[in-house]
């Protein structure tokens, strides 16, 4: 069976037992849209650059994410004890 691999610009058709050889190289697996089904490990200077950037900005966002949550979580833990109160009045 053939698989697709792209690096760059370049696509080739390979056997599938050497995928995991050009996945070394920095190749990426795709699909027959061209779609990256299994990404390599970044090879270049550039490449860590660009994960690292992608993976700071999804560090930011998980954060933010966190802190909203805190909130809530916060928000909710102080109006229970409020209803309480006003159903032990009753």
């Amino acid at each position: 069976m053939t698989i697709k691999v792209m690096r760059d610009n370049v696509v080739l058709s390979i056997d599938d037992r050497q995928k995991e050889r050009y996945l070394d190289r920095g190749y990426s697996v795709i699909d027959t849209n061209g779609n990256v089904v299994e990404q390599s490990e970044p090879k270049t200077l550039a490449s860590l650059k660009t994960a690292y950037v992608e993976q700071k900005q999804q560090i930011k966002s998980l954060n933010e994410e966190i802190a909203s949550l805190k909130a809530k979580i916060e928000s909710l833990t102080s109006a229970k004890p409020k209803k309480q109160a006003k159903q032990q009045e009753k």
